[in-house]
């Protein structure tokens, strides 16, 4: 004779339904992927138009006194991944360039953010 489970079968059906709910549901997936940061990449440019590379670009939040580093790339390309929401200015090093715009950005969570940084060749003598 065969056993009948009927309990195990409802209950295995009840949570099917409840997980294919939960995952079909718009904004959920979004939602749980969510991780409270942005991403701010972009290139950085000299006044003449050509790309900036050999460098580290930083973004510094001064009211939280958090600060990422980055090296830019060889045609001038970075991206800051993991970035919390706030204000940051840059700063780039060695400081033969001072930034000349933007002078700060303002990162959003779960945005990514395209910049487009200006340098300047520095004064010679702040080089000293």
């Amino acid at each position: 004779m065969m056993k009948r489970n009927w309990p195990h079968a409802v209950a295995l059906l009840v949570v099917s339904a409840c997980v294919f709910i939960l995952t079909a549901t718009p904004g959920a997936a979004q939602k749980s992927k969510s991780k409270g940061v942005g991403i701010v990449y972009g290139k950085v440019l000299k006044a003449d138009g050509k790309p900036l590379a050999g460098a580290w670009l930083m973004i510094e939040n001064q009211e939280l006194g958090m600060i990422y580093r980055k090296d830019i790339n060889p045609i001038g390309q970075f991206q800051f991944d993991d970035v919390y929401p706030g204000t940051y200015v840059f700063k780039l090093s060695p400081a033969v360039y001072l930034i000349k715009s933007p002078a700060q950005i303002t990162a959003k969570a779960d945005e990514a953010m395209e910049v487009e940084v200006r340098v300047v060749p520095a004064p010679p003598e702040t080089l000293q």
